[in-house]
């Protein structure tokens, strides 16, 4: 039954929140997810019940990034939990998060507060445009087809640029692995 499918959902979440970690945080991480499946659900149940709505098949595109965009916030809520050292840490940090908006159109300084420079910055939004020119080409053959109809000087360039920048962008302080955090 539809109850029994929400049950085993809402356990299967809560019980991934504890293979995550020992704390109460990334229980309520693993609940917060299993709602989210559950509302998912109940509303494309209802959905599908409504005159006129089709399951999905003449979804527009805007439709379609608004669903991304809500994935998008709802996933990095409930990572509030996930990384705060309490749930009390958690719930502050959900009832602050209306005010400070004041600084947000200054892109320099939230980043910059955020530890990323400005070479960076500009690195990461390098990286996109190469990465939507590269997409661009991609669309009728792949990467490796691509490369491999180029002189060998080509390709070879390109790989050195690909392990210079491995090379430049490298964490070279010791980070422990995440799990081993606990």
């Amino acid at each position: 039954s539809y109850n029994r499918w929400c049950f085993n959902i809402f356990a299967v979440f809560a019980i991934s929140g504890i293979w995550h970690g020992a704390s109460w945080t990334f229980v309520a991480w693993g609940v917060i997810h299993g709602l989210y499946m559950i509302i998912e659900s109940g509303g494309r149940r209802l959905a599908e019940k409504l005159p006129g709505v089709s399951g999905g098949a003449g979804l527009t595109r805007i439709y379609s990034v608004l669903k991304v965009f809500t994935v998008f916030v709802l996933v990095n809520f409930a990572w509030i939990f996930f990384r705060s050292p309490s749930i009390r840490e958690a719930c502050l940090i959900v009832s602050r998060l209306h005010c400070g908006w004041a600084g947000i159109l200054d892109a320099r300084g939230m980043f910059s507060s955020m530890g990323v420079t400005l070479r960076e910055l500009c690195f990461a939004g390098a990286l996109i445009v190469f990465l939507e020119i590269v997409s661009y080409f991609e669309r009728d053959k792949g990467m490796c087809d691509l490369m491999s109809s180029r002189p060998w000087v080509v390709r070879w360039a390109f790989m050195l640029l690909v392990v210079m920048l491995i090379i430049n962008f490298a964490v070279t302080k010791s980070v422990p692995f995440l799990y081993f955090q606990f």
